[in-house]
């Protein structure tokens, strides 16, 4: 579906809901190019050039402007952005329409529709808990900001944005008088809940990124020839460029060793394989006897049953990297490989009774709540959900 057939169809609704307002408002938001405000512009929003009848944009608008408290009706490319602001509080829905594949032929969803109240599961958020190297824990989601803790020459200190950051002989901290005397290497692990995610900045300036039911564990400073983590679960790396000092990623009996690059690792035991795909730079991906360099773009699969490595080209990295950018992305995706990822953000138990033989495509918010997800797949007519407590069951 091209720009102008998306907003078309959102346009073309005769109800205007808070969700429908929402989904309309990100999809301007992340147009880079400028084509779909010029299609606003030129061809939907034009009195004379309008494609959709004046009666429904006019609706459409009026619910948007009452939203924001605008009394003349602008258009829309000139009040997009504070009104972004103002609905900054509003959870946003969708990024694109969401289809279904069903014996060759793909149906466009269209639903978006309101959660149910009573029976709903909101989504995760930045939640994590940080263990210390005296066996210290700290709730991260609820620690306030500012300095949490002093190892050695490190601070450990929570940022304005919730991320965390390492910091080495922060003079801003000194006044607190603890010393910044260094004597072993010290090791602390950010672990993930199901339902959290969490960013933290090590004391090399390499990002990293955790997804949710995953944790790494690292030095509170790097000493030495060699930088060296370990993670469990799912992990996005930016790593920090130094040639003298060679970046590894420990996973099991894998490693991934870097000097400085972009790269995503995922290694849930459900999944059956480790995964590994470039973005950015080279790595090299060794395991037992085995040793494989991979360009940007390419996927090493090491299967944990037979021990092989297999190096995939061409991989769709936006579907690799959705999880990080706040989306769900499903590419000839099955229920269960759906459900894994669901139970994992939303912390769900999911139980099956019956087979659902239905493809899935698509993209959707993972900051919309369980319920809006389950209503979109199960407008296919293929799915049923329904929820109790924090069980969804899965039917024909």
């Amino acid at each position: 579906m091209n720009s102008k057939e998306q907003i078309k169809a959102w346009l073309s609704y005769n109800e205007w809901s808070e969700s429908d307002k929402q989904a309309f408002l990100d999809f301007v938001e992340n147009d880079g190019s400028g084509e779909v405000r010029n299609l606003l512009e030129s061809e939907f929003l034009s009195d004379s050039n309008a494609i959709i009848a004046p009666d429904i944009s006019g609706r459409m608008l009026e619910k948007i402007h009452l939203e924001a408290g605008i009394t003349q009706k602008t258009k829309i490319v000139k009040f997009w952005k504070p009104l972004a602001a103002a609905a900054s509080v509003i959870l946003i829905l969708l990024s694109t329409m969401v289809y279904f594949n069903n014996s060759q032929k793909v149906q466009k969803l269209s639903a978006v529709t309101k959660p149910t109240e009573q029976k709903d599961i909101a989504p995760g958020g930045n939640r994590a808990i940080l263990t210390l190297a005296d066996g210290q824990t700290i709730v991260l989601d609820s620690a306030q900001n500012g300095l949490l803790s002093s190892q050695g020459n490190t601070q450990v200190v929570k940022l304005e944005n919730g991320k965390l950051a390492y910091e080495q002989s922060a003079s801003r901290y000194q006044q607190s008088g603890i010393s910044n005397q260094v004597s072993v290497i010290q090791f602390n692990t950010i672990s993930t809940p199901r339902g959290g995610q969490y960013q933290v900045a090590l004391a090399d300036g390499s990002q990293v990124w955790l997804n949710a039911e995953s944790s790494i564990i690292f030095p509170t400073s790097f000493t030495g020839n060699t930088r060296e983590v370990t993670i469990k679960g799912e992990a996005y790396f930016e790593v920090a460029h130094n040639a003298k000092m060679p970046f590894t990623v420990k996973v099991n009996d894998m490693e991934v060793q870097v000097l400085g690059t972009h790269f995503n690792i995922n290694s849930y035991e459900d999944e059956g394989a480790i995964k590994t795909t470039l973005l950015e730079g080279s790595v090299k991906v060794k395991h037992a006897n085995q040793d494989k360099i991979i360009i940007p773009g390419q996927q090493l699969i090491l299967d944990n049953r037979s021990g092989k490595m297999v190096v995939e080209n061409k991989i769709n990295t936006e579907e690799v990297m959705a999880w990080k950018n706040g989306k769900f992305y499903f590419h000839e995706a099955n229920i269960h490989f759906i459900m894994k990822q669901v139970a994992r953000w939303y912390d769900v138990e999911v139980e099956y009774t019956g087979e659902v033989n239905k493809i899935f495509e698509g993209t959707i918010s993972r900051q919309v709540s369980a319920s809006n997800i389950f209503k979109i797949l199960s407008a296919t007519g293929g799915v049923h959900f329904s929820i109790e407590g924090k069980k969804v069951i899965v039917s024909p």
